[in-house]
């Protein structure tokens, strides 16, 4: 058993130790860029995507456009499971339902299509950055 140690020992070196390795040097690279990006985005004023939190206004409007239908349907269900056909029992749920999918539509617009015409951000003079002014002054 010995002997066998120093080539399987040999045979491991490359396919274990070195792609370990180069995958910790392409991990800290990765951070380093992605800190950088980051960090850039906070000089802008901006998120990044993954900075968004779940609770987003634009994410709840969706989720309630969803979620509402789905779950006055499935109580209609199970109320005519349990006690049989009722139309008011599903006429309820219709209402509900259009309601739910009304409201969120609305609610999702103006967050997806309103928060573009504010006039804080319509008039606000937009960022640039000195070098690129300079840049641009010089070339022109």
């Amino acid at each position: 058993m010995s002997v066998l140690i120093i080539p399987v020992l040999g045979i491991l070196l490359p396919i274990v130790i070195v792609p370990m390795a180069l995958l910790a040097k392409f991990k800290t690279k990765q951070r380093e860029l992605e800190h950088a990006e980051r960090m850039r985005a906070l000089d802008m004023g901006r998120t990044l995507p993954q900075d968004e939190p779940w609770t987003s206004p634009g994410k709840m409007a969706m989720a309630l456009v969803a979620g509402v239908p789905t779950i006055a349907m499935g109580v209609a269900w199970m109320t005519t499971l349990q006690t049989g056909y009722h139309e008011d029992v599903w006429m309820a749920c219709m209402a509900v339902s259009v309601t739910a999918i009304i409201s969120g539509s609305v609610l999702a617009f103006k967050h997806f299509f309103g928060a573009r015409q504010t006039t804080e951000h319509f008039y606000a003079k937009p960022h640039v950055d000195p070098e690129t002014a300079d840049f641009y002054a010089n070339h022109v």
